[in-house]
């Protein structure tokens, strides 16, 4: 899907591809398992995360259906799309509690509050990057199945402010530094 924002800003929102997830050593699924781990208070050892990793990318995620689990993460539902300060931020469409994703993803029982985005891959600005949550507030809707009953924002809104006080901080030692080397001189 391509978007074009009013000031003139184009971005485009895929679906991922096994390609996506396997790039660079499976890169993103270590990163996307890392955190979901993270989420639920659990860090994972090497072997935990090679076995997520392959259960990841090689198991179905809905016995029967010849869908892995790798393409449930794969596939978000988009329900709103803002540019914030130069940033892309997406409102994706989920199950409030995909516990019983989590527990089979991490081998371990995940809180009854676990929550787990699909992933959307986002390209702007000639540079791609992939967005995910494990936060989510409910939406006041769902369908017969229980689907589409979270929403999760992406990237989250304390990434963002996370990124503009790193950005702030970066400014105040470019700045102390540049004073310090005229001070030398």
């Amino acid at each position: 899907m391509t978007v074009n924002f009013n000031n003139g800003t184009v971005a485009s929102l895929s679906n991922l591809l096994l390609s996506d997830w396997t790039d660079n050593s499976d890169a993103l699924v270590h990163s996307y398992i890392t955190a979901a781990g993270n989420s639920v208070g659990k860090t994972l050892t090497t072997s935990q995360l090679d076995a997520a990793t392959t259960y990841f990318l090689t198991h179905e995620g809905v016995p029967g259906s010849g869908i892995n689990v790798w393409q449930l993460a794969s596939n978000p539902s988009i329900a709103t799309i803002k540019l914030v300060n130069g940033q892309i931020i997406v409102g994706q469409d989920g199950l409030l509690n995909p516990g019983n994703y989590l527990t089979h993803l991490l081998g371990v029982t995940a809180p009854t509050n676990a929550q787990a985005s699909e992933v959307v891959k986002v390209t702007y600005n000639g540079n791609s990057q992939y967005q995910y949550s494990f936060s989510a507030t409910p939406t006041g809707y769902a369908t017969a199945d229980g689907s589409y009953n979270g929403r999760y924002q992406v990237p989250e809104p304390t990434t963002l402010l996370m990124l503009g006080l790193g950005f702030i901080g970066l400014a105040y030692w470019h700045r102390h530094n540049k004073r310090e080397l005229a001070l030398m001189a």
